[in-house]
């Protein structure tokens, strides 16, 4: 809907991306902290998958766990299994596993 010159504009106070800002305001930020990129990545022999990194480089979290069980042998899925599930790959799962990923 149209705003009337001089009515009042709203716009969210969350934590928004740069891709957020520029397709729902028209600007994004040079030094957004809450700015992310997605990057599709094909691991051999598994269908590509969005990968968030984050402004510093690092890479999302749910992309990371994600990298984590991608790249786990069948052992290591085993003893992921054996915890709490909302834990699983939340964490480093072996040198060589978070090495890979």
């Amino acid at each position: 809907d149209p705003t009337d010159a001089g009515g009042e504009v709203f716009i969210s106070y969350g934590d928004l991306t740069n891709l957020d800002l520029i397709v729902d305001y028209g600007f994004a930020l040079d030094d957004n902290p809450a700015n992310e990129e997605e990057v599709d990545v094909r691991l051999l022999g598994k269908d590509p998958f969005p990968l968030s990194v984050d402004k510093d480089g690092t890479i999302g979290e749910a992309s990371l766990r994600y990298l984590r069980l991608c790249l786990a042998t069948e052992d290591e899925i085993k003893e992921q299994r054996d915890g709490p599930e909302i834990l699983a790959f939340s964490t480093e799962v072996s040198r060589r596993n978070e090495e890979e990923a």
